[in-house]
């Protein structure tokens, strides 16, 4: 497959783990800079679904389908996401660095729900453009 099919699907995270890894001091001064990321998460992981689909030449399915099976891979996405995380928090306590991603299960929930928005909207977005 040629890089300029797969280009369109990788680079909205990238673009968004991009600005995640370059403004990482932004969370310590502006706490919601995290439901902006997470949110620009979902989004990007909707864009990537949709680029996926029409790459991959699949297009029949009805609407709500592919909006539940979107979502579904946003929330996996924001699964794997959180696991990073805590498993980044894990690191860095045991070298003594506190930077807290995981502070609590309400923050985790909250990340879940600006990821899953995020791709709604996007999601509504596109289907009304489309129409």
């Amino acid at each position: 497959m040629k890089i300029k099919k797969i280009l369109p699907i990788l680079l909205p995270p990238i673009i968004v783990l991009t600005i995640n890894y370059t403004f990482i001091y932004i969370y310590s001064i502006w706490e919601s800079f995290d439901v902006l990321m997470h949110t620009l998460g979902g989004i990007a992981i909707t864009i990537s679904v949709i680029q996926a689909k029409k790459v991959f030449k699949i297009q029949k399915e009805t609407w709500w389908y592919h909006a539940l099976t979107t979502i579904a891979l946003v929330t996996l996405a924001a699964t794997i996401w959180e696991f990073y995380e805590f498993i980044m928090d894990y690191i860095d306590l045991s070298r003594g660095i506190i930077f807290n991603r995981q502070p609590s299960v309400a923050d985790t929930m909250d990340d879940y729900k600006n990821a899953i928005l995020g791709s709604i909207a996007t999601l509504a977005i596109y289907r009304n453009k489309k129409s």
